[in-house]
This record gives C-alpha cells, sequence and structure tokens, in this order.
C-alpha cells in the first residue's frame, strides 16, 4: 500500500507539472497588420521596411493586409528552399509553378489597390521562412519580391506541447472540447492504474 501511495503522489505530480508547462506554453493568437507599398512592407509601430514577424510554433496568425500602393499585392510564406527556387526560375526566363505556402493557408492573395484582406493559419515547425509578395503587376515578367517586397518569418519554439497544441489547432473541430492535455493527463491516470492493479 505505502508502495502504490507513493506512485500517487508521483503520478499527481507528473500531472500537475505537465498542466502547469501546458498553459505556461500555451499558443496564443497574434494579430498582425502588415501595410503593402511598392515594393516593400511595414508594420505599424515598427520602425523599418518588411520587419521581420516573430511567432511560436502552434500560434494562430491573424494577418491583414492592407495595401497602400497602386499596384496589386500579396503575402506568402514560404520555405527558404521554396523561395530561393522560385525566385530564380522566374530571374533566369524559366517556367515555373507558383510554390505552396510552408503552412496551410499561409497566405493572403490578390489585394488590390485600396483594399484590406485577412487571412488566418497556424504557425508550423520551428524555423526560419520568408513571406514575399508574388504578384508581377508592374515588374513582369519579374516579382515584386523581386525588388525587395520580402522578409523573414521567425517560428520559435512553443515549448514542451507545441506539437501537441499545433495538432490540436489544426483539428480544432476534433480537440475543440477536450483539449490535448486531458487527453495526455488521462493516458498518464489509466497507465497509474495498471501500474497499480498490477501489485
Amino acid at each position: 500500500m505505502k508502495k502504490n501511495a507513493v506512485i500517487v503522489v508521483a503520478v499527481l505530480i507528473i500531472v500537475l507539472a505537465a498542466a502547469g508547462f501546458y498553459f505556461a506554453t500555451r499558443p496564443t493568437t497574434h494579430q498582425i497588420t502588415l501595410q503593402a507599398f511598392e515594393y516593400f512592407f511595414t508594420e505599424p509601430g515598427v520602425s523599418g521596411n518588411n520587419p521581420t514577424i516573430t511567432v511560436n510554433s502552434g500560434d494562430t496568425v491573424v494577418l491583414t493586409i492592407q495595401n497602400l500602393g497602386t499596384k496589386d499585392h500579396e503575402f506568402f510564406v514560404l520555405t527558404q528552399s521554396d523561395y530561393n527556387n522560385y525566385i530564380k526560375a522566374i530571374h533566369n526566363g524559366q517556367s515555373a509553378e507558383e510554390p505552396a505556402p510552408a503552412f496551410k493557408e499561409a497566405s493572403v492573395e490578390d489585394v488590390g489597390a485600396g483594399e484590406s484582406k485577412t487571412g488566418t493559419f497556424v504557425a508550423g515547425a520551428t524555423g526560419t521562412y520568408v513571406y514575399a509578395c508574388l504578384d508581377k503587376s508592374g515588374t513582369e515578367p519579374l516579382l515584386h519580391a523581386h525588388k525587395g517586397m520580402f522578409g523573414t518569418f521567425q517560428v520559435q519554439s512553443g515549448g514542451i506541447f507545441s506539437l501537441a497544441r499545433t495538432f490540436e489547432s489544426i483539428f480544432s473541430n476534433t480537440f475543440s472540447v477536450v483539449p490535448s492535455i486531458v487527453l495526455w493527463q488521462a493516458a498518464i491516470v489509466l497507465s497509474l492504474a495498471a501500474v497499480i492493479k498490477r501489485q
């Protein structure tokens, strides 16, 4: 019985610690607004052009593009390799298919002059990505990115539960009622019950 009590206390400590880590690193929603000009982006309140955007893995990004220029613009988050390959192909006059965003729905497309559009996506794996305007209006056959309309999109670690929370965000319909931390804790408790039963 004493051994069982020690096991119970140890598991309870693990469960509480897991809950603490979970809520401390729980992804948040970032409301980001970028203003598009010819041929650069700015962020209100941030100095310089094409500011670095930094979020955590698993965060939800609500991105608004305000087109204050006179040309159509768009915004894509791309892996560095996809961006480099596409830019190089277009620059060399080669036929190339526009790359898919690095994360599902990580783009805001066809923002006309004077318009504003918003897109929402979940930041995925940690790493350094590129955001860019892949539009050609006024610069064809080259892209607006060739004119300097690109910047850095940095995804940092979201903590010990970032992967689980990323899946939770992606499959929100499945986990909207039962968050992943509850499932993790249930698994620990069931494991504890199995251990005690064996004693």
